[in-house]
């Protein structure tokens, strides 16, 4: 092949590239390993986001009961020893057992005592790449996503409701 007859050619396959992947994204390699070089430069550009996944009022409440429950148990536990001077067991508490159970019933046993629950604690913020590939074998293809977000942080809502970029690396 002649030098101008390549260089025809580069033009070519350059202009065939650049209107595939305007058009429907969809790039056609002649072996697998230019797909994956391809991936490659396509996940360079990714950047993580934090996605934040926040409990909703149900679940916040659920567990505030779950935990008043386990609390409302405990010191009914806790009274019976002091009341008995027993251990749940049926073993003698001494003084000093005795005075511990008592100062636990005074802390955290009040008629209306709640389990504090912190929304906050219960927040979960996860990274997340903007981008990602996956490669299928049978059809010899790697397909990758991308999510068009702006800032740092976005709520697990948000995100879900993000309808990813497709971009096709067949070969």
């Amino acid at each position: 092949m002649t030098k101008p007859l390549k260089i025809i050619s580069l033009v070519s396959v350059s202009l065939l590239l650049v209107s595939c992947s305007s058009g429907s994204n969809t790039l056609k390699f002649s072996s697998k390993e230019e797909a994956f070089l391809a991936q490659v430069d396509f996940l360079k550009d990714s950047e993580d986001i934090v996605v934040i996944t926040s409990p909703t009022d149900q679940q916040v409440e659920e567990l505030r009961n779950e935990k008043a429950n386990v609390l409302a148990a405990i010191c009914k536990t806790v009274a019976s020893m002091v009341s008995t001077g027993q251990d749940a067991n049926g073993a003698e508490l001494d003084a000093s057992s005795l005075s511990k159970q008592q100062e636990y019933l005074d802390q955290n046993c009040d008629p209306g005592a709640t389990s504090p629950v912190d929304r906050d604690a219960l927040t979960q913020r996860n990274l997340v790449p903007t981008r990602s590939c996956e490669y299928y074998e049978a059809t010899r293809r790697i397909v990758c996503k991308e999510w068009q977000v702006e800032g740092d942080e976005i709520s697990s809502e948000e995100w879900e409701a993000i309808k990813p970029q497709y971009s096709y690396f067949n070969f």
